[in-house]
């Protein structure tokens, strides 16, 4: 089964599509019933509420800053893959979240990547569970909400295209 979007009646409703072809409305009952059958299990869709995820934003990034800044605050190292962000800036060792200052900024990356900046990126229970070769860690969403209102990173848009390379020279705006 895969997700298609679909507007049907004015309404933004995803699409699950079956191996058969079959299509349902996500808010179909029916659809329910065709992922239960095909999964062997009882499962039920149900709309979301308005938790932000790190797909909702076209690109995430973090700052070594930060990871240094949750370093201190877990007192064991912190695997920056926990966040499964698309850029990593070296901002140094310095412990604090720079980041935090700069939503609506844009970033320069090399000589021909820009980035705008959206607000933080708030995190849920993900950062805590085991992902490929990094081990779960249940305390990073205690930490970060009581240090730094549940955010890790930035949400973030290309403003212009081109290719990244490890070690381009990024320039806060």
């Amino acid at each position: 089964m895969q997700w298609a979007s679909s507007i049907e009646d004015d309404r933004d409703v995803p699409v699950l599509l079956g191996p058969d072809g079959s299509r349902y409305l996500a808010n179909d009952p029916a659809a329910a019933r065709a992922l239960a059958a095909a999964f062997g299990r009882e499962l039920s869709l149900r709309p979301e509420g308005n938790v932000q995820h790190h797909d909702e934003t076209p690109l995430h990034l973090v700052t070594t800053s930060s990871l240094a800044a949750l370093e201190r605050l877990s007192g064991d190292a912190v695997d920056e893959r926990r966040f499964r962000a698309n850029i990593v800036i070296d901002t140094g060792a310095e412990r604090t979240f720079h980041e935090d200052d700069w939503a609506g900024a844009e970033l320069a990356v090399g000589g021909e990547v820009a980035i705008r900046l959206g607000k933080g990126m708030s995190r849920c229970v993900m950062v805590d569970q085991p992902q490929s070769s990094v081990s779960a860690e249940p305390k990073t969403l205690k930490l970060l909400g009581t240090h730094n209102s549940t955010e890790f990173g930035m949400q973030a848009h290309t403003v212009r295209t081109g290719i990244l390379r490890i070690g381009d020279v990024v320039t806060l705006r």
